[in-house]
């Protein structure tokens, strides 16, 4: 990706520092109501990502701001920026970031989120755990969808993964009626596997192949 992170995030940089002005509102570039995105996803290197070091304070602030940050790290809603920044780096997962590009092909728009673990990809199994966020303006927008399928064309299509598995907590209705309508199937629920609002929560297990999302798709 060409473009650096820094045109992703907040334009204010200096509101991640202690401050009065902090919890001031952010306005973050979105399309216009009709207006195509081409959705890309892309791995998340900040040492190979100009912007990266202003980046990072902005996604940080910008998923506490929407009330994603619990959403998404729901067994660990108290971590630290410190270490926030160390799971985003660490090695053995895939972080990856959902960037919306104009017509004329200019990176415009942060969306999301993902995070594949759990991976196995060789000549027997290819295999990964995975695990999407998209920021709370993008929930109820009119190519909300489009995101989700973007995610999956990337994860099968252009990953070769033959099974992605999903975790996700039953008390979170609207991740499990998203998952659905993209046409992952629920195996069935762990009981107190995880935690949700800091309370113990059942785990919907999900997956799906990449011939369920050749099917779903039409491809």
């Amino acid at each position: 990706m060409s473009e650096p992170l820094s045109r992703l995030k907040p334009p204010d940089v200096s509101s991640v520092k202690a401050s009065s002005e902090e919890d001031a509102a952010y306005t973050y570039p979105t399309a216009a109501p009709g207006e195509k995105r081409e959705w890309v996803i892309v791995d998340y290197d900040p040492s190979k990502m100009p912007g990266g070091e202003v980046f990072l304070p902005g996604l940080w602030k910008r998923m506490h701001d929407d009330g994603t940050f619990g959403m998404f790290f729901h067994e660990g809603p108290d971590m630290s920026f410190v270490q926030f920044g160390a799971l985003l780096t660490r090695t053995d997962a895939r972080i990856q970031l959902v960037i919306g590009h104009d017509a004329e092909g200019n990176a415009k728009e942060h969306a999301g989120l993902l995070i594949l673990d759990h991976i196995l990809h060789n000549d027997v199994v290819k295999r990964a755990v995975g695990n999407f966020l998209f920021f709370k303006e993008y929930w109820h927008r009119h190519d909300s969808m489009a995101l989700g399928h973007a995610v999956l064309d990337h994860w099968f299509g252009v990953m070769q993964f033959d099974v992605i598995a999903g975790i996700t907590p039953r008390a979170n209705r609207a991740a499990i009626s998203f998952i659905k309508r993209l046409g992952f199937q629920i195996i069935g629920d762990v009981p107190n596997f995880t935690m949700f609002d800091e309370k113990p929560c059942a785990s919907a297990t999900s997956f799906m192949t990449r011939a369920m999302w050749a099917a779903k798709a039409g491809k």
